[in-house]
């Protein structure tokens, strides 16, 4: 009996083992790497990039990250470009999972390091999920060309065969050679046949990716499939760490890219509530930005005392795209710098104002730090000489008029108010009256 029972509690701390979420990513990763995340588990509840943070020790982090269901697990990829190396965790929250035969809703953390090393390429996105064609994005990260070659898998005679296409020609395998910093699309077909879930291979000499896709939707000869198009975010700088001066004005400039190939549209700029009270926004919305372009914004800061705060500049659309930059402000009393205006903003010339004589004219728009001097984004109108100094005269000589006739009113009215009256005066004036 008793070995029964050691046997049964066996296999049911077994059961709670393998019952329980796993994780399934490298642990050591390098700066720029994308990372992929395989989260393997019976979850009661969806998962969403809601119930998703980043953290650098204790300290939240923003990435550009996705996560979808592939089959009965959870993919989430993160790109870990302009992220310093040091300690690094992902914590999942608000969600429930089978922990064995109990239900669990404890938050989920799993973590990793980014080393000081570069990665030989970045790939966006970390998994692929479709009806029909798709593609990936992938970034040379070194000083120096690297070769990336490309794999696809041979799918089973009912699912449908994923080929590399690239100017007309499909293969299951490729190599294409990325000069330093270059971003090119790598085109996917997805050929007849049923619902696939298959791996890509990415790699290069020092890094390997295995991409997992899913094409969800079958598809027969009769039918035709057209490339996805779709825009796509980037926020330049990723990361800023600034040390500023207290009560003084500075300025920098982001640049967001649409590194898609169709139009993005409505796009909106915003900023944590951590720092949304030191930070101005040039701009909080952008119509349209044009395939393979870019705008710039300019952020402008201040603080009055001396402080520490961490936040996030957001980019994002309604289809869900989201890009993000961490901003790290240090606040400083008698703080000085080689340059008072961040390197990347512009002369006032070139960010089409004017200089305003600060003594003799007026600025009718808005007023940015330029490089070179505040600029006025607007027309500088000259000010009326004495105009000012005469208004505040005027204004103080009829104030004073007023305050001299209420008191004269005031007063007139109580000397009435409080006369006396002298009886025997008037008795008198009767008795003349009556003789």
């Amino acid at each position: 009996m008793k070995k029964f029972l050691l046997f049964f509690l066996f296999v049911f701390l077994s059961f709670q083992f393998v019952s329980a979420v796993e994780f399934s990513m490298n642990e050591n990763v390098s700066q720029g790497e994308t990372i992929i995340i395989k989260l393997s588990g019976n979850f009661l509840t969806a998962l969403t990039k809601d119930n998703i943070l980043f953290y650098k020790d204790h300290s939240r982090v923003s990435m550009e990250y996705g996560v979808a269901k592939i089959n009965n697990n959870y993919y989430i990829y993160a790109l870990s470009g302009g992220k310093s190396s040091g300690n690094y965790s992902v914590l999942i929250h608000d969600v429930s999972y089978m922990q064995g035969s109990s239900v669990s809703g404890e938050d989920l953390t799993k973590y990793f390091l980014i080393t000081n090393e570069t990665a030989d390429f970045s790939v966006k996105p970390g998994f692929a999920v479709s009806s029909g064609n798709f593609y990936l994005t992938v970034q040379n990260l070194q000083d120096r060309d690297v070769s990336v070659d490309i794999q696809t898998e041979t799918a089973n005679s009912s699912e449908r065969e994923i080929y590399i296409s690239d100017s007309g020609e499909t293969s299951k395998e490729s190599s294409i050679t990325l000069s330093s910093g270059e971003i090119r699309k790598i085109n996917f077909e997805a050929k007849e046949g049923g619902i696939t879930v298959q791996n890509i291979k990415l790699s290069s000499s020092n890094l390997t990716y295995n991409i997992p896709v899913y094409i969800y939707s079958a598809l027969n000869s009769s039918e035709s499939s057209e490339s996805v198009k779709e825009a796509a975010l980037d926020v330049k700088p990723s990361e800023s760490i600034l040390s500023l001066a207290t009560n003084s004005l500075f300025s920098k400039i982001f640049y967001i890219y649409n590194t898609g190939d169709i139009k993005a549209e409505n796009i909106s700029i915003s900023l944590s509530d951590e720092i949304s009270h030191f930070v101005n926004l040039s701009q909080n919305h952008i119509d349209k930005l044009e395939a393979d372009s870019n705008t710039s914004i300019i952020l402008s800061f201040f603080s009055g005392k001396e402080q520490e705060v961490e936040g996030t500049l957001k980019v994002s659309m309604n289809s869900g795209e989201i890009a993000y930059s961490d901003i790290s402000l240090i606040f400083l009393d008698n703080y000085t710098s080689s340059e008072d205006v961040d390197s990347s903003v512009k002369n006032c010339s070139e960010l089409e104002g004017s200089i305003c004589d600060s003594s003799t004219e007026d600025c009718t728009g808005e007023t940015i730090k330029a490089r070179d001097a505040l600029c006025c984004v607007g027309d500088c109108v000259k000010r009326e000489s004495g105009s000012s100094g005469s208004k505040i005269a005027i204004a103080i000589i009829l104030l004073i008029i007023i305050a001299l006739g209420l008191f004269l009113f005031y007063k007139l009215k109580f000397k009435k108010a409080k006369k006396s009256v002298d009886l025997l005066k008037i008795a008198k004036g009767r008795d003349s009256f009556r003789q």
